[in-house]
């Protein structure tokens, strides 16, 4: 049996948001929170306060459906690779990692284009579920990218322009760390250049890069997980979108996973 979400956490919703009296708010379904989250950024401080999280939802179809979502956290080395769903009208995010709280859910309320992300309940290690029912005033959310937009794969003139010399922020392959990556610059594709990553926690690693074929491979010898990684990259206008088109293990372990990595940044600078 569907259970629908309890009118009176709407109104104390309207309480505990005084601007809220002067709209036409109303909480989103199961049907419009999918439509609303797939492929969206949104920031939120921590529970306890103090960190800033970046959540990027990867799609999902319908309800129940557990979908993956990267949490990126700007100030330190991490990305955790947690999960998300739809259920009762709210949406939730479970961390694989991230110690101080596991799980959090959330409602979303709209009038036209404001949008209040009320915090439904949380849970804390040893199993303490809380229920706050508060909007959460910190909640910064970013619509996907057009799916309509002009996307086109950048060549591979394009993307030797674009790399050389640049800083990537991606996430590794096997593990929640974050690697930089410093691309020394090349002339042209097929060529080979430097490559160092650095995780944070250790100094650099150094490795190969090139461009072939319309995307770049990074290649890392003494790497013991995925040593051979390869992106596409689509642009429209300003929006780029890392895909992960290959990966490949020692042993010669292949995958093509063609996966959208939506936490993958490019500086100019590092940072």
């Amino acid at each position: 049996m569907r259970v629908r979400f309890p009118l009176w956490l709407f109104a104390a919703f309207l309480v505990f948001a005084p601007a809220a009296h002067a709209g036409d708010y109303h909480l989103l379904n199961d049907s419009q929170i999918i439509a609303l989250m797939n492929g969206a950024k949104l920031s939120l401080v921590n529970v306890e306060g103090g960190e800033t999280l970046e959540h990027y939802f990867l799609p999902v179809q319908h309800a129940g459906e557990h979908g993956k979502t990267d949490v990126v956290m700007p100030h330190a080395w991490d990305v955790e690779r947690g999960m998300w769903w739809v259920e009762e009208e709210q949406f939730c995010v479970l961390y694989g990692h991230i110690v101080t709280v596991r799980k959090r859910c959330f409602a979303v309320a709209r009038d036209g284009d404001d949008l209040r992300f009320i915090e439904t309940r949380y849970e804390l290690p040893g199993k303490k579920v809380v229920r706050p029912h508060k909007w959460a005033e910190t909640a910064r959310y970013t619509a996907a990218p057009d799916p309509n937009a002009n996307y086109h794969l950048l060549t591979d003139d394009e993307l030797v322009a674009l790399l050389s010399g640049a800083h990537v922020r991606i996430k590794a392959h096997d593990s929640p760390a974050e690697l930089f990556y410093l691309f020394y610059p090349v002339s042209k594709p097929g060529e080979h250049g430097k490559l160092t990553a650095n995780n944070g926690r250790q100094g650099n690693t150094s490795g190969t890069w090139w461009v072939e074929d319309e995307q770049y491979c990074t290649y890392f010898e003494n790497t013991v997980g995925a040593r051979k990684r390869c992106f596409a990259i689509a642009r429209a206008g300003q929006e780029l979108r890392f895909i992960e088109t290959r990966w490949e293990q020692p042993g010669h372990v292949i995958e093509r996973p063609h996966q959208w990595v939506p936490s993958a940044q490019v500086f100019r600078t590092a940072g």
